[in-house]
């Protein structure tokens, strides 16, 4: 049964290294509550290869990716975002930018110098970098993306593609898969690389381009993914998602089918996936594929490894602490990385390997004095080896440990600084050794007996087993000689080496010293600046209300003086002669006045008398030759004196008599046939609006002629007529109030329109 073993918090600088039990399986680690450190862990060596000044911003979300010696990270700045790429050994830098949204995540490719970028809106852009960073020419440019509102950012996820054949150069493979929310897009790069350079010199293509030409393969997840991973044959695309899962697919030319499924004990969200294969460039020869996972769930804080083949758990490490942690594996396989949010502890899980079985079998705790944002694992090298070998005879299955001395290589990237970490780590490596086999073949031998103790083979017995022990005294020789090499390799360490490293640490960490000295002296210079920029700005400030007081005080004085000169002038000069000459315009005024006031009463009296006389004249007296009565009316009517009627009820005043001429003529027929002066057809007007309630429906008739024939500027009735016109406009808007008939609510408010804009116009 496999056990589970537990361990005391880590917490001090010499036991910061805890050794995993091999017979064990489920492991848990007490790491307790991190705390903040004066100084970096003497395992760490930093060297620092560019610092970040003025507004450039470096965010918690801020991707970091490695290449060889070409390092690039994406960096936000007040009015723009770009990508910068620094080759940390020439310190050659380029600046990619134009993006038409903010990048979020980059990354290199594992076996060529292509690099991927892509932003918030989901537009990938791969660059093809130079490994001597001379320049870097966009590649490839995906852009209109399907519409997704998710909160997430997209993530790029490369094929660690590995040739079937190294000598074959058109064995090539670019995949890449960019994720976001449930789906995941798989990108073959070849494919739109061929179609564009067919097209001509353009390097942008749409995502519905993409897809037309088979480039592009959709995967669907059960939920929001996680983590995404290509195998190393471009066969197949794991995806961890947040319910727990990790689902497998088969990659077919234009689609991905659905191959298996299994949930990671107990069922958590996927935080990151990662397959134990050992992708760097020095172990192309050697066959990779899925063998070992290793699933990490609890937001960093559950590590478990899994066969492949049969899917079952082959280790778990258990994580006892409130941190959460991001997980990065080294290119080789070798040390799985756990980075706290803090940015200020760093786990280090060292990861064994037997001839077919996986073992995590020490966990290391790194502090950092100041927090980093984020690293990348760049390469895992053996330093130096010290063996030790116990001499005692064991069955064949008996080992013993190799204490390897290993070095860790990191780019890390914080909110000031980009640095190199160098980290000296030590791994227990577990194998069988040559001397062991030896001892066990000589144990086989002397454990020979001979099976017949008859006379006649005797002799064969004898020389069979001299032959059996000169071979025996051989691999003693052969034993004697390796066990004590193998002393002298572990009780003499090599002086020159010891004393090459002590001066590269002295180098790296006078270096590291120099640049954190330059950056005290330039935040001792800004603080100098900006406490000398406070003083002479206080100094100035008070200068100038000294000067303003002063230049206040003599302006009082100078206007007290200036006030009293100009008064005496005012009362011995000025005045008099303003009293004098205001006396003479009064009189002239008074005058010109007067006059004015005499020849504007004479106009007045002759221009009313001139509109009396017009309005008699215009108004003729009724004759006494007609009837009055209502017999003479209609006899009038009849005999088409019509126009003669009206008038004779019209100078009458009487609105009876009105209404009874009117209820006797057809309005439409008698304005037809008659042209009636502009002085009746005004009186009219005016005597229909008296008793408008009486006849409405007919009056409103009649208003419709007369206001389509009245000419308000005519001569006899200019000053007249917008009064009348006012009463009616006053009477009709009453009748639209109080009126519950919506049949004269619709006339009445035309004829009002029509008597304002005739109004207006006049």
């Amino acid at each position: 049964m496999a056990g589970r073993h537990s361990s005391p918090c880590l917490k001090e600088e010499e036991n910061d290294r805890f050794k995993l039990n091999n017979t064990d399986i489920q492991h848990t680690v007490d790491v307790g509550d991190f705390v903040s450190r004066e100084r970096d862990s003497a395992r760490i060596h930093t060297t620092v290869l560019t610092g970040f000044k003025g507004e450039t911003c470096i965010s918690d979300d801020t991707s970091l990716t490695v290449h060889g010696d070409l390092i690039a990270y994406a960096v936000k700045q007040k009015n723009a975002a770009s990508v910068r790429i620094l080759n940390q050994d020439s310190k050659k830098r380029c600046v990619l930018k134009a993006f038409e949204d903010t990048p979020v995540d980059v990354s290199f490719a594992m076996q060529s110098p292509y690099l991927a970028v892509v932003d918030k809106s989901n537009n990938l852009n791969v660059y093809k970098v130079d490994e001597e960073l001379v320049n870097a020419q966009q590649l490839v440019s995906i852009n209109r993306w399907p519409e997704q509102n998710l909160y997430t950012n997209p993530k790029i996820s490369w094929c660690p593609y590995a040739p079937a054949d190294l000598s074959d150069p058109t064995d090539v493979c670019d995949l890449l898969a960019v994720f976001q929310g449930t789906n995941v897009y798989v990108i073959n790069l070849n494919t739109i690389v061929n179609k564009l350079e067919q097209g001509g010199s353009s390097t942008s293509i749409s995502f519905d381009e993409a897809k037309e030409i088979d480039a592009i393969i959709l995967i669907e997840s059960s939920s929001n993914a996680t983590a995404v991973r290509i195998s190393p044959d471009a066969t197949a695309v794991a995806v961890g998602a947040e319910d727990g899962s990790v689902s497998f697919f088969v990659l077919k030319k234009d689609s991905a089918a659905f191959a298996h499924c299994f949930r990671p004990p107990p069922e958590e969200p996927i935080t990151d996936l990662f397959f134990l294969d050992d992708n760097s460039e020095s172990n192309f020869e050697v066959e990779r594929f899925w063998r070992h996972c290793v699933v990490i769930t609890n937001n960093g804080r559950r590590i478990t490894v899994f066969d492949c083949e049969q899917w079952e758990a082959a280790a778990s490490l258990t994580l006892k602490t409130s941190a959460y942690f991001k997980a990065f594996l080294d290119p080789r396989g070798r040390y799985l990385n756990l980075l706290d949010a803090s940015g200020t502890v760093l786990l280090c899980l060292e990861i064994s390997y037997g001839n077919k079985s996986v073992e995590l079998t020490s966990l290391t705790q790194l502090w950092f004095h100041s927090p980093i944002i984020s690293i990348y694992p760049s390469d895992v090298v053996d330093k130096q080896l010290n063996s030790s070998f116990d001499a005692g005879l064991e069955d064949e299955t008996d080992e013993f440990e190799r204490k390897v001395s290993v070095v860790s290589s990191h780019i890390s990237i914080s909110s000031k600084t980009l640095s190199k970490l160098t980290i000296n780590l030590e791994k227990t490596v577990i194998t069988s050794t040559e001397g062991v086999a030896e001892l066990q073949e000589f144990t086989d031998v002397l454990a020979e007996r001979p099976e017949s103790r008859e006379p006649a083979k005797t002799s064969h017995n004898v020389d069979d087993f001299d032959e059996k022990f000169s071979r025996i005294a051989q691999k003693l020789d052969q034993l004697t000689f390796q066990v004590q090499r193998l002393e002298n390799e572990q009780h003499s360490a090599p002086v020159a080496d010891t004393i090459v490293q002590l001066l590269k640490q002295f180098r790296e960490e006078y270096s590291l010293k120099e640049g954190l000295l330059l950056a005290n002296i330039s935040d001792l210079l800004d603080t100098n600046k900006h406490e000398t920029i406070t003083v002479v700005r206080n100094l100035l400030n008070e200068n100038a209300v000294g000067i303003q007081n002063s230049i206040q005080i003599n302006n009082n004085q100078a206007s007290d003086t200036i006030s009293t000169r100009v008064t005496d002038s005012l009362a011995n000069m000025i005045v008099p002669s303003l009293d004098r000459t205001c006396t003479q315009l009064f009189k002239q005024l008074n005058e010109t006045f007067r006059l004015g006031m005499e020849q504007y009463l004479t106009q007045m009296r002759a221009f009313h008398q001139a509109t009396i006389q017009a309005v008699t004249s215009a108004t003729p007296a009724p004759a006494v030759s007609v009837p009055a009565d209502r017999q003479a009316l209609l006899q009038m009517i009849k005999t088409r004196q019509a126009p003669k009627a009206l008038e004779t009820v019209l100078n009458q005043g009487e609105p009876n008599a009105v209404d009874f001429v009117i209820n006797h003529l057809d309005p439409d027929e008698f304005f037809s046939n008659n042209r009636l002066p502009q002085c009746i057809l005004l009186s009219l007007c005016q005597q229909l609006t008296i008793q408008i309630e009486k006849d409405t429906d007919l009056k409103v008739r009649y208003f419709e002629h007369i206001l389509e024939r009245l000419n308000p500027d005519d001569r006899d009735i200019v000053h007249i007529a917008p009064d009348v016109l006012r009463r009616l406009s006053q009477v009709l808007t009453e009748m639209q109030t109080l009126n519950a008939n919506s049949a004269l609510k619709r006339p009445a408010r035309v004829l009002n329109q029509i008597i304002k804009s005739i109004l207006k116009t006049n």
